[in-house]
């Protein structure tokens, strides 16, 4: 038989999912029935306790200052033209071969989301740098938005990535590890995307009919000045977390001063791309702090609930190996991406499925490096993928359908880095358990 807690947590589950299908805002839906649900169980002058002073003294907090930090790091990037020139090199060294505007996309993507961290800038970005490039050699749609929309999702797991930071703030888990365990995962996409790219365009020719002009040795090395300032942020920012030298905040506001820097040095930035970038890192920064605020206070009342312990509890009689248990968690976020964004399906879950992973057995980082991959996943999933709707309305004279035909062999390749992860934790474990503290 249910206890009354846990009926009051069913109930405020159904009501939330009701207001996100009535359109209510996804913070102000976990605010309003987790102060209802809290004093439904435990009274509502302790639920009015919640409201006033737990959202306060958990979001002030000094460890909150990386995720603006890594914002701003990569808005500059964006207003200062990184991506442009970080394309040019990469499709410089591709040369003849056939696909490297969609190899150099993938790449670049990849690159540039150690920079950026925000998988629809990076492909809004992209549909604007490379889809006109690819369509003056002939690619096919399918091809160019394919690799577009799926190269965008890894600035998803090249670290610093904004919702590995969101993770960790909602989990407790170490920033600096999460960053250093999606570096493994990231390689291993961006290579299997290539290799991907380049087995279709030899099946299926028409998909890339004509291969670029080789470039001289002047024009490639040229161009390697636009890997230098990635290279540079990878080694000061990836380097100084993996080495000790400084914390992820420190690295974030390092980061986001050498971006700044070469911005300016470089004559990318002006007086209008500072103020734009300082504006849409405060929008993206209050929405994010709202969404935190409304999952602490929904938080607190699927714990006072008991439904993550019952849920664990039920779980731990199944006779059923718990790794079916993780697969069955992580297909959750590929039908949640119907709906939410990233940000919002962590703030839905993480009270719920992190504590039953937690009771599994399963390590925090490498929970948290597959739930980003399912995030990816979910980014380009049909029928509702947000990146997918990102590159159309950058592009909006190629059709809805063609974009998702072209993402179809990426979420093939998505799907098995997310099985080579849960074969292999140390895909993800390695290179954080050999961190110096």
């Amino acid at each position: 038989m249910l206890n009354e807690t846990v009926i009051a947590g069913v109930v405020g589950l159904i009501s939330l999912f009701v207001l996100l299908a009535l359109g209510v805002p996804i913070w102000a839906s976990l605010a309003v029935v987790g102060f209802l649900g809290f004093g439904a169980i435990s009274g509502f002058e302790a639920s009015l306790g919640v409201l006033g002073i737990i959202p306060f003294s958990t979001t002030a907090s000094f460890a909150f200052a990386v995720l603006p930090l890594f914002i701003l790091m990569g808005h500059f990037a964006v207003q200062g033209g990184i991506a442009e020139e970080m394309y040019e090199a990469v499709a410089a060294w591709l040369g003849r071969i056939r696909g490297s505007l969609a190899m150099a996309t993938t790449t670049a993507c990849a690159a540039f989301g150690v920079a950026c961290g925000s998988s629809a800038a990076t492909a809004a970005t992209f549909t604007k740098l490379s889809l006109p490039e690819m369509e003056r050699y002939g690619y096919s749609h399918k091809l160019s938005c394919g690799s577009i929309a799926a190269g965008g999702t890894m600035a998803a797991l090249i670290p610093p990535s904004g919702i590995m930071i969101v993770y960790c703030i909602f989990t407790g888990v170490s920033i600096g590890r999460m960053f250093i365990g999606g570096i493994i995962p990231g390689i291993i996409t961006a290579i299997l995307y290539g290799g991907m790219i380049y087995l279709l365009v030899h099946l299926f020719p028409r998909l890339a009919p004509m291969p670029i002009k080789g470039a001289s040795w002047k024009k490639k090395l040229y161009s390697a000045k636009g890997v230098g300032p990635i290279f540079l942020l990878m080694i000061v920012i990836l380097g100084g977390i993996y080495a000790g030298i400084f914390t992820p905040i420190e690295a974030g506001g390092i980061g986001a001063f050498v971006t700044f820097l070469v911005a300016l040095i470089r004559k990318r930035l002006g007086k209008r791309g500072i103020i734009e970038a300082l504006r849409e890192t405060l929008q993206s920064c209050a929405m994010i702090l709202l969404i935190f605020i409304g999952a602490l206070v929904f938080g607190r009342f699927i714990t006072v609930s008991r439904i993550p312990f019952e849920i664990s509890h039920f779980l731990g009689s199944l006779e059923i190996h718990p790794i079916f248990i993780l697969i069955f968690i992580l297909l959750i976020y590929i039908i949640l991406g119907m709906f939410l964004e990233g940000v919002a399906m962590l703030a839905l879950t993480m009270p719920v499925l992190f504590p039953i992973v937690v009771g599994l057995g399963f390590k925090g980082v490498w929970f948290g490096i597959l739930t980003v991959k399912m995030i990816e996943v979910a980014l380009i999933s049909p029928p509702f993928g947000l990146n997918v709707y990102v590159v159309q309305a950058a592009a909006p004279h190629v059709r809805l359908e063609e974009i998702f035909l072209g993402i179809l062999p990426f979420l093939l390749v998505d799907l098995v880095v997310v099985a080579l992860i849960i074969a292999f934790p140390s895909i993800a474990l390695w290179l954080p358990s050999m961190m110096i503290h």
